[in-house]
C-alpha cells in the first residue's frame, strides 16, 4: 500500500500541468508546468517563449546541461519546468535538456526565410544582368571603334582629357 502511494506521488511530480503562458504567475509558483509556444528571443542563459497570450522567460540553469545552441528564434517548443519568481517577474526553469522539446518552426519564420532567399536570388540576377550589360556594351563599343578607325580613338582621348581636367579641378577645391 505504501508503494502505491509513492508511485502515485512520483507520477504527479513527473507529469507537468499544461497551462497557457498568461497563467504563469503566483498561483503556479513552485509547480511543475508545461507551456507551448514560439521562441521569440534567445540571450545568454535564457530564451523567451510566446504562445500568443503572453511571453515567458525560460532560464537555463548552469547545472541543467541544456544546449541552447540547438534552438533558434522561430522554433516551436514544448517546455516543462518549475515556475519561479525573480525581481523581474516569473520564469520557467527546465530541469534538463529533456524538458525542452522542439516541435517545429513557426510559419511566419518559414515565410521570412523564403523572402530572404527570394531577395538573394533577385540580387544575384541583378548583378548577373548588370555584368552582362557591361560586357555587351564593351563589345559594341569595340566594334564601333574598329569600324570608325582612328576618329573614334581621337574622340575617346579628348573625352578622357576632359574627364581628367574635371577630376583635377575637384581635387584642388
Amino acid at each position: 500500500m505504501v508503494k502505491l502511494e509513492l508511485k502515485f506521488q512520483r507520477k504527479q511530480i513527473n507529469d507537468p500541468k499544461n497551462i497557457d503562458i498568461e497563467k504563469v504567475g503566483e498561483q503556479y509558483e513552485g509547480w511543475f508546468v508545461q507551456i507551448s509556444g514560439e521562441i521569440t528571443e534567445i540571450k545568454g542563459s535564457y530564451m523567451y517563449v510566446d504562445d500568443g497570450t503572453e511571453e515567458v522567460k525560460v532560464y537555463f540553469k548552469r547545472g541543467a546541461g541544456i544546449n541552447k545552441k540547438i534552438y533558434q528564434v522561430g522554433d516551436l517548443v514544448n517546455v516543462c519546468g518549475l515556475v519561479g519568481q525573480t525581481r523581474s517577474g516569473f520564469q520557467l526553469l527546465p530541469r534538463s535538456q529533456e524538458d525542452i522539446e522542439k516541435t517545429g518552426v513557426a510559419e511566419t519564420m518559414v515565410l521570412v526565410q523564403e523572402n530572404v532567399e527570394g531577395e538573394e536570388k533577385k540580387e544575384m540576377a541583378e548583378k548577373y544582368l548588370t555584368a552582362t550589360a557591361g560586357g555587351l556594351t564593351s563589345i559594341l563599343f569595340g566594334l564601333f571603334a574598329k569600324t570608325r578607325g582612328s576618329n573614334a580613338i581621337k574622340i575617346i582621348k579628348k573625352l578622357a582629357g576632359v574627364g581628367l581636367a574635371v577630376i583635377r579641378r575637384k581635387t584642388k577645391i
